[in-house]
């Protein structure tokens, strides 16, 4: 008999051994499934020498990127001065305060909500809608996306992921420092006359 207590009360020392190794782990992996955040995330301007085309339409100057709240302020400023377009992202959607025209046709305002939403990426702020994929995550919503990080968890690619969309997005983030802002982004379509290149410029 004493045999017998000695033999059970060593498997409950095991068992509570091996939860408390399981429980370890756990929380060791869920602190490597840390998401990324969009590189606007610290609230400071970054400024890009940026071509935008639309169809026979392009643009050229200098693209001006903030994050204000929960909003995404894009404006894009010809090297002369005058403003091009000035639009914010909204959680309600695009919301111009100065466009061209031609970027204020319905189809049109459609993508660029979409394109600019990619290319803030910011649907990483609301990250209960991530999900850790094999080589980067996916992120649920009304439009949703694919994205691949790198060893830094840096996202390198991102484009939409509706299956039903001829409109889908794919923009492609190139660094040449350790920081987490990219250096360069392209941005295009498969289907659709509109691209977007950009290039960050030193401060």
């Amino acid at each position: 008999m004493p045999l017998f207590r000695m033999m059970n009360s060593l498997s409950n020392r095991f068992f509570w051994v091996l939860i408390f190794f399981i429980c370890s782990f756990c929380r060791v992996s869920g602190q490597n499934l840390v998401t990324p955040r969009s590189f606007l995330n610290s609230g400071e301007a970054q400024v890009y020498n940026s071509v935008f085309q639309y169809k026979d339409h392009s643009f050229s100057g200098l693209m001006v990127l903030k994050k204000q709240g929960s909003n995404y302020r894009v404006v894009l400023l010809s090297k002369l001065g005058p403003t091009i377009m000035d639009f914010l992202l909204t959680e309600n959607g695009l919301v111009y305060n100065m466009a061209p025209e031609v970027m204020k046709k319905k189809i049109v305002k459609k993508l660029m909500e979409q394109d600019f939403d990619l290319l803030v990426l910011r649907k990483l702020d609301e990250q209960q809608k991530v999900r850790k994929k094999a080589n980067g995550f996916k992120m649920k919503g009304k439009e949703a996306i694919k994205a691949r990080v790198d060893g830094q968890k840096r996202i390198i690619l991102a484009k939409t992921n509706s299956w039903f969309s001829i409109f889908k997005t794919k923009a492609v983030f190139y660094y040449t420092d350790d920081d987490a802002i990219p250096d360069e982004i392209c941005l295009s379509h498969r289907y659709v006359k509109m691209r977007v290149q950009m290039n960050l410029l030193k401060q």
